[in-house]
């Protein structure tokens, strides 16, 4: 692999229009930007996790919250909690 290939990290944020050649995975300048959480994953997740009522379901960067809402509506968890910094998805949320 070519390292001129690898996407560099940049400090300014004036390159937020996407327009560039940067591969589509990358939004903005973000290596990590948002991708929910397909649907048809949510239950083996939480199955995996043997999700029951008498727990409490923590999402560290939960999105638009489907996995703790879904432990909760789904899996009768206690609580579903979630924790999100984009104050847009948290909104969705």
């Amino acid at each position: 692999a070519d390292l001129a290939d690898v996407p560099q990290w940049r400090d300014d944020a004036s390159d937020d229009d996407d327009s560039d050649d940067r591969g589509p995975w990358l939004e903005g300048d973000s290596l990590a930007p948002y991708l929910g959480t397909p649907a048809m994953v949510l239950d083996p997740a939480l199955r995996f996790a043997q999700t029951t009522p008498d727990d409490t379901v923590l999402d560290i960067g939960c999105g638009d919250g489907r996995l703790p809402i879904w432990a909760v509506v789904r899996f009768g968890a206690k609580r579903g909690l979630g924790i999100e910094v984009d104050g847009a998805l948290a909104e969705r949320a």
